[in-house]
């Protein structure tokens, strides 16, 4: 409920701002809700050390993220405020969402003075820089 309540804001940005944006966010929620409710039972399956999984679940996650942000999709929250962000001073949006991330995760790391959270970075890292990296390219013709 927190999450959603977090979130209010920024769908009412996107609803004044670019209504396509709003309902594609919505889609994108549904969508990768769906998609962790599917995976669940596979938690606590394959055990690998945190930072094997820090880099594992960051490539995913941008790799997913990356290829929904190129069809002007996003799950909300930070991804929908980078989408909208990166349509008005055209900077790709896998470098907003390293920013604000980690904005977020530094504050965290500082408030809670707990190390752990480095592993964080790592994940953001990854997510951006796939994200960065799919969001790259324009078009991609595999047919010539």
């Amino acid at each position: 409920m927190i999450m959603i309540m977090i979130n209010i804001p920024i769908y009412l940005l996107s609803l004044l701002y670019d209504k396509s944006y709003f309902f594609n966010a919505i889609l994108g929620l549904a969508f990768t809700s769906t998609i962790i409710d599917w995976l669940t039972p596979l938690n606590g399956l394959v055990h690998l050390p945190i930072i094997t999984s820090a880099i594992i679940g960051g490539m995913t996650i941008g790799i997913g993220v990356g290829f929904m942000l190129r069809q002007h999709i996003s799950p909300g929250g930070v991804d929908l405020l980078a989408l909208l962000i990166s349509k008005t001073t055209a900077t790709n949006p896998g470098i907003i969402i390293f920013i604000i991330d980690s904005l977020i995760v530094i504050a965290g790391i500082i408030i809670l003075k707990d190390l752990k959270l480095m592993y964080s970075l790592i994940t953001i890292s990854c997510v951006g820089f796939c994200v960065i990296l799919i969001n790259s390219f324009k078009t991609i013709n595999f047919l010539r």
